[in-house]
């Protein structure tokens, strides 16, 4: 590990370059460019395998990654936190997983083609779409540009470590006064195999995504309305008891933009929209099943915003968000005992939780060289366990009526940043923030959770999370080289984990019985740095994360991974792109103990891509991945499960 580490120090502060005429343009590591026929170094570095998938464009950009229980539903991770300590929403809308074992995170039902941008923001600070500790991520979907032209994309993808095939394209019709879109993803792994070649059994999957969007424009307003259907089958979980066999989702909107001046407000957008969620866990193709069992999930979201521009000074920018969502789920499991009748329970029983929040943010330009940034959210949250099967279930663990009144959370925090000198910025940000616990941390019932092998009761009694959070950024960039140096701390109290009780458990093979409970408080510190050297046909890329983790007692959090680095060099010859990357990672030796937790060793990989542009409409991308053919796994890899061993691809690209 010490090796590893100081190698990856070495290359993160040895690289600049000063070379004249470059005209490469550079995105800071917490917003990523993802269109298709955009193409911009942190595109190239965050979408490197031209056929990635949502989760692996997020996992290279700064902060984030990942939990894999297969090659399939990776949930992101922001610097450790994870779950309902993030607020993930597609176009500023929320969104809610159906299955109960977190095997459909929100990002699986999206597709890079049919989005425009990824946006990250850590901690307290990404209150402007909901309440959070850990922070938040918003998908923004492509809309149709107007224009009185037809454009389009098309592109087909072979991955050989699953025989995996991907396609995708687009169409943009615009017009003068409207304009539409539609998107069309297609995917279909086999099993991968992992280094040295042995199959990873139940790591198959299928999908189909589809979306369609239209833009009007009334006078000086626009009216849109989006569409979005997702729908995956015969999706494997290796690291898990079951798989799936239906995962469906369906998203709805309609927006009105009113872009004049009203008052004293700007730039009005009013959205409504509701989306769904089918998720079907089923283990009938898994051998020696001794009780079968089916798990259908539901999560219905509907809800509205109005965001706005507020200008009452001349130099000073306040915006404004009002916003409402109502979530409904629904979770239950019929088993089939031999020679028995079904049993039927709820482990997510049938419950809803509203939230009506306000999010205020008011910049202070204090003078050219300071910039201040002042930002609240409020939010009244009410849940409600509906009667029922589900609610009766609950009583025989918590006999006491529970009042659920609604409930009050505040995030704050600011954002200081001062122009030192050309191309030099210092700043610091803080903040305090809440969250809810999720339904099923209040109300599930025996959840099986295969990372530590216990059933899981949900505990009508939590309180919130709170999080206090400070990060310092020193930002440098010039012609030719760019640096951001981001050291942070934060402080999770009443934080929520499973605590051992009493109790038999349910699930075959179980350890035992959990709840949910709050413990007194967890600390977390690390630091993010990328730098960015480029000439005028050169590239070089270096990032490093790190997080460390400690929990009430001294003890380790779980699945916080350890240090990190890739570095990317490209190199640019006429039509040709030449990309060689090295990823490493650190062994990861503080783990959670009450967690039953494995340590895990350290690893190194290369990679190798490149690219050829025959013209402005056809590109041919093609590479291997962990060329050495290493066996290896991440520290957030449930179950042991190795990740592919070497990996060819080849993707053509049309543009018209």
């Amino acid at each position: 590990m010490k090796r590893i580490s100081a190698i990856i120090l070495t290359l993160s502060f040895s690289w600049a370059y000063a070379q004249e005429n470059d005209n490469l343009k550079t995105h800071i590591l917490s917003e990523v460019t993802v269109l298709g026929n955009v193409q911009d170094t942190m595109q190239n570095f965050c979408r490197a395998n031209s056929g990635a998938a949502v989760e692996n464009i997020l996992s290279r950009m700064k902060g984030v990654s990942l939990i894999r229980r297969g090659a399939y539903g990776q949930e992101p991770v922001f610097r450790g936190l994870s779950g309902g300590q993030l607020n993930i929403t597609i176009d500023g809308m929320k969104m809610f997983g159906a299955c109960t074992d977190k095997m459909d995170p929100i990002t699986i039902y999206v597709e890079p083609v049919n989005l425009s941008h990824l946006h990250a923001v850590m901690g307290p600070q990404g209150a402007a779409y909901g309440s959070s500790v850990g922070g938040s991520l918003n998908m923004k979907l492509a809309q149709p540009a107007l224009g009185n032209k037809t454009t389009g994309t098309a592109g087909i993808d072979f991955q050989s470590a699953a025989a995996a095939l991907n396609h995708s394209s687009s169409v943009n019709v615009g017009r003068k006064s409207s304009a539409y879109r539609a998107s069309f993803a297609f995917r279909k792994s086999n099993n991968y195999r992992e280094g040295g070649g042995k199959e990873v059994l139940f790591s198959h999957y299928q999908k189909i995504n589809f979306t369609l969007a239209g833009k009007w424009v009334l006078g000086q307003d626009t009216l849109a309305a989006n569409a979005l259907i997702d729908k995956g089958k015969n999706i494997g979980f290796p690291a898990l008891p079951m798989d799936v066999g239906r995962a469906d989702a369906g998203l709805y909107s309609l927006a009105y933009n009113h872009v004049q001046p009203w008052l004293i407000f700007q730039n009005i957008k009013a959205k409504a929209y509701h989306n769904a969620v089918y998720h079907v866990m089923d283990d009938s193709k898994r051998p020696a099943v001794s009780m079968p069992m089916d798990m259908p999930g539901r999560s219905k979201t509907s809800g509205v915003f109005i965001e706005t521009g507020v200008h009452i000074f001349r130099r000073q920018k306040t915006w404004l968000r009002l916003d409402y969502f109502k979530n409904d789920i629904l979770g239950e499991m019929t088993m089939y005992p031999q020679g028995g009748s079904p049993m039927y329970m709820q482990t997510a029983p049938a419950s809803s939780r509203q939230d009506a929040g306000i999010f205020i943010s008011q910049r202070f330009l204090l003078a050219e060289r300071n910039k201040f940034t002042l930002s609240f959210r409020g939010d009244i949250i009410n849940d409600n366990l509906k009667s029922g099967a589900g609610a009766d279930q609950l009583k025989a663990f918590y006999p006491e009526k529970k009042n659920f009144a609604a409930k009050f959370l505040s995030a704050i925090s600011f954002n200081y940043k001062r122009k030192i000198s050309h191309g030099f910025n210092l700043e610091f940000s803080s903040g305090y923030g809440e969250r809810m616990p999720t339904l099923n941390e209040k109300f599930g019932f025996y959840l099986f959770n295969r990372f530590d092998g216990y059933d899981y009761l949900g505990n009508p009694f939590l309180k919130s999370e709170n999080t206090w959070s400070a990060e310092a950024n020193v930002n440098f960039a010039s012609a030719h080289f760019e640096m951001q140096l981001s050291p942070f701390c934060q402080s999770v109290g009443n934080y929520i984990l499973g605590r051992v009780i009493g109790g038999s458990r349910i699930t075959e093979g179980a350890r035992g019985l959990k709840s949910y409970a709050n413990f007194s408080r967890a600390e977390l510190k690390g630091i993010d740095m990328m730098i960015l050297a480029k000439a005028k046909n050169i590239q070089l890329i270096n990032t490093v994360k790190y997080v460390r983790g400690t929990a009430e007692g001294n003890g380790a959090m779980p699945l916080i991974p350890p240090l990190k680095s890739v570095t990317s060099l490209r190199f640019q010859f006429r039509q040709f792109d030449f990309q060689g990357e090295w990823e490493a990672s650190a062994a990861q030796n503080h783990v959670s103990e009450m967690a039953g937790e494995q340590k895990t060793p350290s690893y190194s990989i290369f990679n190798l891509r490149s690219s050829y542009t025959f013209n402005s409409t056809l590109k041919i991308n093609a590479g291997a991945e962990n060329i050495a053919d290493l066996r290896y796994r991440e520290h957030l890899d449930w179950g042991g499960i190795m990740r592919p061993g070497r990996n060819f691809y080849i993707n053509v690209n049309y543009f018209f």
